[in-house]
């Protein structure tokens, strides 16, 4: 039960509603104000209902006007919880009140939706109307009788008289008169009685609406009321005859004209008067009052007289009146004033008839004290000081409301004050309440907001601001800068689009672990602009937490790591070269927010530092700002120290905006040296212009120094690398040059012998032997050529050659010319060829080889050799294709291997090295190879050349 309530009342899981605003006070206030009024109105409503009923007591269906003030209260409460919501988040309770407010209305509509007919047979104004004028005409029916009822007994009496003389003469006739006087009496007291009966219901029925009637007789003047009209106007019950002018005594004298000019509309339209107007009784009391009446017309369309009912609506302007005021005016300091006026009717002062405790608070004065006293005789400065006292008298005059915030600093009183002022009769009624505390903190968030702004401008780093959905409200120019995004393109959730597509998964996992365990950000991942370019980053947030430890946003930073991620790739890439079967472990350190710290140049020493002095120096932030300077120096490195007197004076006849940097080494908390890199600038200056304060942001570059150095070791050991290969390089050119010497020579003895012995023998030998001698010279000629082969392999790579401007053209027609193809070959190079930057000899090898190779091994005399050429991105790509027998797929892995060729060494004069050779040179310079054939299909040799040449190394 206990958890259930923690988990229920407890606002932890949730930020408040304010976020949604993003705290900006107009619009929180908008809502505030907004909530409350609504609220204090849904409030006062169900109030006046149970004042109603428990008035009315006769009044049916009482129950659903408490229904529909349990459900308008409930509506209020909702909005109440609205305005506790903005800064505590407690959504379980908002939702059960509107949950209670639901289903009290559905309820209620249930319960409305059957009274409907029952109320519907209720009689409205128009049905009391004709109700009235039914009994009105039966009156007059009525009346009427009486009158025949009169004459007949006149007549009756006369001939009572008549027949008393006849009374000897018939006994019969005596007895008959005797019944037909008395049928007629009978009758005559029964339309009497009836006529009562009826008044008696309708008058009943006035009464119990608190309606009064009257019957003016238009030409006499005379007026009928019933009792309850006169106590509607003043007079005691009972009278019930009144004259034209003592109602006219009774109405106000501001409202008679338009009476007076309605009625006479009315009569001249013969429409129902409608109308409400006050009435003054001797008490000075005034009343309103509602009219409904109708003029009666003779035959001839003469007016007769007019009647009609009234209704003392007094209660309800009141409450209509009370309702305005309370629409318009937030009862927290509050007071009524009325008009002190002079004998010319102009406003000289306002007098106190009304002070709540909220109000004299702020005033500071009693509100016993306060009351019948006027407003300048106890505050006299507030008429020449301020337009506190002109508004006032506007409000009265033109009836318009003020609302302003004004600073007040006279009689005693010193602060700012939101004033809002409405006309209530012939004076004001005033709300105002102290804004001092919020002013001031305006103003401070206003000073936080420029030195944030110029940090964030200052900073190095990318700085952002977020929600905890992640939706961006704050961007800084470096961040624009790092992603190519605008900063009005990135707020919101549109930051998404310059993550680069393969990270935006990764980033988002990181980003709910964060919501999940309230840990800190960090990550490395990538920028993606719109132009392609990529930019890595190092992403770091920390939550910011308001005073109740509830979690309002998150603040971080992107600080651009691309160049240590091109040396961690640099660094890799020549320890590959160096090492092939080594890696370099681990990577350059990350890069780590800065030391934020603003310096006073009069105090010198620091009066700022941030929470990270801790993380890269390893001393608390108090320690720090209580150093002198001649302490703060002594944890600098010597000669860093002797410089910052220097770089202190050049920053202080530096301009506004100009940034300057210092590196130097300074001893930690921990012991140990590093190396930081200072960005400062002028931050503040005193009267005189002179520069007073210096906001800087330091690095940690000590992982950038050690990476530097390690650099510079590992380019030295390189450079002894070097010399050593060169040095086994050219032990090895004199020792092939050796090998190839003691290799040939022999191998030319061996064949100038056998062309003596054939010479000497000549006429012996036999066929078998000319033609065994024939193949040992081919076979040394053979070994000549390889060994010749392997020197040219073992060249490769080696030989330093410089780099000149070839025209391809130009190159191929010479070769062709030297390989001297078979008249019947065609040989075409498809034109234009560019004029390329490379080692002439090396490319003439490769072309050499090629179109050597497509001429020897072509299995007709008619072929076909197309040569070809273009630029491909930073390559130039070349090709050399024929139409000959064509090389199987089996085989094109082989031919690329040194002494492999596709044709029995006894029928074919190729030593399998020329393709290695041409493979060599195109690699190492930095290009491909690549074969397409098929057998019977031809063969194409494609190959890259690169547009920059490879650099001969000392």
């Amino acid at each position: 039960m206990l958890e259930f309530l923690n988990q229920y009342l407890v606002s932890s899981p949730f930020i408040p509603h304010g976020h949604c605003y993003l705290w900006k006070p107009g619009l929180v206030w908008l809502h505030l104000l907004s909530d409350s009024l609504i609220a204090m109105a849904y409030y006062s409503i169900p109030v006046m209902l149970i004042y109603f009923v428990r008035q009315r007591r006769d009044v049916p269906f009482t129950g659903i006007f408490w229904m529909f003030g349990a459900f308008i209260a409930a509506c209020g409460t909702s909005h109440i919880l609205e305005v506790w919501t903005l800064w505590h988040p407690i959504y379980w309770v908002s939702g059960t009140v509107k949950a209670f407010t639901a289903f009290i209305s559905l309820y209620t509509a249930s319960e409305l939706f059957e009274l409907i007919p029952q109320a519907l047979t209720l009689p409205s104004p128009e049905q009391l109307q004709q109700a009235n004028d039914r009994l009105s005409a039966e009156i007059q029916e009525k009346e009427k009788a009486q009158r025949e009822i009169l004459i007949l007994n006149t007549e009756l009496e006369i001939r009572v008289a008549e027949r008393t003389t006849q009374l000897q003469i018939s006994n019969e006739l005596k007895e008959q008169a005797l019944i037909s006087e008395r049928q007629a009496r009978e009758e005559a007291e029964s339309s009497r009685l009836q006529v009562q009966n009826v008044a008696s219901r309708l008058t009943l029925a006035m009464e119990a609406a608190k309606m009064g009637s009257w019957d003016w007789q238009t030409e006499t003047g005379e007026i009928f009321w019933t009792p309850f009209h006169e106590i509607i106007f003043g007079y005691e019950p009972g009278r019930g005859e009144y004259s034209y002018d003592e109602w006219r005594q009774r109405i106000h004298p501001d409202d008679f004209p338009k009476i007076e000019a309605d009625l006479k509309k009315a009569e001249a339209e013969k429409n129902t008067y409608e109308g409400e107007y006050r009435v003054v009784h001797p008490d000075k009391t005034v009343r309103w009052v509602f009219s409904l009446g109708r003029f009666l017309y003779r035959e001839d369309g003469t007016t007769e007289r007019m009647v009609g009912m009234s209704i003392d609506i007094t209660d309800r302007k009141q409450n209509e009146e009370r309702f305005r005021i309370s629409q318009e005016l937030s009862l927290d300091a509050f007071m009524i004033m009325s008009s002190l006026r002079d004998e010319g009717g102009e406003i000289i002062d306002f007098q106190w008839t009304y002070v709540n405790p909220k109000a004299a608070e702020i005033i500071k004065q009693p509100p016993d004290k306060l009351l019948g006293e006027g407003l300048l005789k106890m505050f006299p400065n507030i008429k020449t000081h301020s337009d506190i006292f002109a508004r006032y008298v506007r409000v009265v005059e033109t009836g318009q409301a003020h609302d302003l915030e004004v600073f007040y600093d006279e009689d005693g009183i010193s602060g700012w004050f939101r004033n809002m002022a409405v006309k209530l009769d012939d004076g004001v009624a005033v709300f105002f309440s102290d804004i001092t505390e919020r002013k001031y903190t305006e103003l401070a968030i206003k000073e936080s907001e420029k030195r944030y702004a110029a940090l964030a401008q200052l900073s190095p780093v990318g700085i952002f601001r977020c929600d905890r959905e992640g939706n961006c409200f704050y961007l800084n120019e470096r961040w624009s800068q790092l992603s190519g995004l605008s900063v009005e393109e990135g707020k919101g959730s549109g930051w998404i689009r310059s993550l680069h597509p393969d990270d935006r998964f990764l980033v988002g996992q990181r980003w709910q672990k964060l919501l999940e365990e309230n840990q800190p950000f960090e990550l490395e991942y990538r920028f993606q602009r719109p132009d392609g370019t990529i930019v890595w980053v190092l992403g770091q947030a920390l939550p910011e937490i308001e005073t109740q430890g509830e979690i309002i946003s998150y603040i971080g930073t992107v600080t651009d790591i691309s160049l240590a991620k091109h040396n961690e790739a640099q660094r890799l890439e020549a320890e590959s070269a160096l090492r092939e079967s080594q890696r370099f472990i681990g990577r350059i350190a990350e890069t780590t927010p800065g030391l934020l710290y603003i310096y006073d140049l009069k105090l010198n020493r620091n009066i700022y530092v941030n929470g990270q002095v801790r993380s890269i120096l390893g001393y608390d932030q108090e320690y720090i700002q209580g150093m002198s300077v001649t302490e703060l120096l002594s944890h600098f490195d010597a000669e860093d120290a002797a410089r910052r007197p220097e770089f202190l004076r050049r920053l202080e006849l530096s301009q506004d905006n100009e940034v300057h940097s210092f590196e130097f080494r300074f001893l930690c908390g921990d012991g140990q040296w590093r190396w930081l890199c200072s960005y400062e600038t002028v931050f503040s200056r005193d009267e005189s212009g002179k520069p007073q304060q210096i906001l800087g942001i330091a690095l940690d570059v000590s992982d950038a120094k050690e990476a530097q150095l390690e650099l510079e070791e590992q380019e030295r050991e390189l450079r002894q690398l070097t010399e050593l290969l060169k040095k086994r390089n050219e032990d090895l050119d004199g020792f092939a040059y050796i090998v190839s010497h003691d290799l040939k020579a022999p191998l030319r003895a061996i064949a100038h012998l056998s062309e003596w012995i054939e010479e000497d023998l000549d006429g012996v030998l036999s066929e078998d032997n000319r033609e065994q001698m024939g193949l040992l010279r081919k076979r040394v000629y053979r070994m000549e050529s390889l060994i010749n082969g392997l020197l040219d392999y073992s060249r490769v790579g080696r030989t330093q050659l410089a780099a000149e401007n070839v025209n391809v053209e130009n190159l191929l027609a010479e070769i062709i010319d030297s390989l001297s193809p078979p008249g019947s070959f065609d040989v075409r190079v498809i034109k234009p060829l560019p004029t390329i930057t490379a080692k002439r000899l090396l490319l003439s090898q490769v072309f050499a080889n090629l179109i050597g190779n497509a001429i020897k091994h072509h299995d007709r005399a008619d072929g076909k050799i197309t040569i070809s050429g273009q630029e491909s991105g930073d390559f130039y790509r070349f090709s050399v294709t024929d139409d000959g027998p064509g090389i199987p797929p089996q085989y094109h892995g082989k031919i690329f291997a040194i002494f492999q060729t596709l044709k029995g060494q006894e029928s074919n004069e190729s030593t399998g090295i020329g393709l290695s050779i041409v493979k060599k040179i195109i690699e190492t310079e930095g290009g491909a190879i690549q074969l397409e054939s098929a057998e019977g299909q031809g063969t194409s040799f494609r190959f890259t050349w690169p547009k920059n040449p490879r650099q001969e190394e000392d």
